[in-house]
């Protein structure tokens, strides 16, 4: 099978990717508007799997709550959008299986031997890079349960955290 079969397969058993371009701070990232030619190659590949249409990842969005609370997605670059698949959960299975961004989460996570990060975050710094390895857990979280926050028996608790 073709590379695009293999993956095609995964993502429909269930699999889920993560695709970061890592160009946030040089190119962006959009679909459906003016793309760059590393974003239109991204589109191809995608082209080719029978994904639903990629959205900006909505507000009430399962990502922005899997386990941190997270009204955004940042990494080394903050500021951009982030995409998943339009699938409503009123159609039952809501579960994006592509999650794509250009916000470089690898090089805000990544650390050398001493444990010290290998990469600078801007503009946030540290707090910026909490705030990439929430995104992390919440990413995690989101491949292994799913839709599962969105059970009414976890909205009371959410709503209240959203609260304070």
């Amino acid at each position: 099978p073709s590379t695009a079969q293999k993956v095609y397969a995964y993502i429909r058993n269930g699999g889920l990717i993560l695709f970061d371009t890592q160009d946030q701070q040089t190119t962006g990232m959009s679909f459906g508007e003016a793309a760059d030619s590393s974003t239109r190659a991204l589109q191809r590949l995608l082209g080719r799997l029978n994904l639903a249409p990629l959205v900006p990842v909505p507000v009430d969005h399962v990502l922005t709550r899997s386990f941190y609370l997270l009204p955004d997605f940042p990494g080394r670059w903050t500021g951009g959008r982030v995409w998943v698949e339009d699938k409503p959960a009123s159609q039952g299975e809501s579960v994006s299986a592509v999650v794509v961004g250009a916000h470089d989460w690898a090089g805000a996570w990544a650390m050398d031997e001493q444990g010290r990060p290998q990469f600078p975050v801007v503009p946030g710094g540290e707090k910026q890079r909490e705030v990439a390895y929430r995104f992390g857990v919440n990413i995690v979280m989101y491949a292994l349960t799913g839709n599962y926050k969105l059970d009414q028996v976890h909205m009371r608790f959410i709503m209240e955290r959203l609260d304070r």
